[in-house]
C-alpha cells in the first residue's frame, strides 16, 4: 500500500475529516485508491484514507477549497505554512495536491 508521512499535529485534524487532502512540494507518485498515513512521530496508529484526486500544479494555482480543504486560510497563509516543511518554498513552487475521503 502506498504511504506518506504526516506530522504528529495534523493527525487529529486529519482523523476529525478537517483535513482532507495533503499539499507536497514537487511531483509525488500517488495515485488514486487507498493511502496509508503515517505520523511522523510513529506513536499514532496509521490512518487509512481512499485518494479520489491527484494533482500537480505551481503553489499560487492551489484552489481556493483546496487550501481550506487542507486546513489554511488562503494562498498567503499556505504559503507561510508550508515554509515549516519546504523552507525555500513560494508561489512558484511545483505542487503535488492529493486529496481523499
Amino acid at each position: 500500500m502506498q504511504n506518506l508521512v504526516i506530522a504528529d499535529d495534523l493527525v487529529g485534524p486529519t482523523k476529525a475529516g478537517l483535513k482532507r487532502n495533503t499539499i507536497r512540494a514537487g511531483i509525488r507518485d500517488i495515485k488514486t485508491g487507498p493511502l496509508e498515513l503515517r505520523s511522523s512521530s510513529g506513536t499514532y496508529p496509521p490512518i487509512t484514507v481512499d485518494v479520489v484526486e491527484v494533482s500537480h500544479k505551481l503553489a499560487n494555482e492551489v484552489s481556493d477549497r483546496e487550501i481550506v480543504a487542507n486546513g489554511f486560510r488562503d494562498l498567503a497563509d499556505m504559503l507561510a505554512g508550508m515554509k515549516r516543511f519546504y523552507p525555500d518554498f513560494g508561489p512558484s513552487s511545483q505542487v503535488t495536491v492529493i486529496t481523499w475521503r
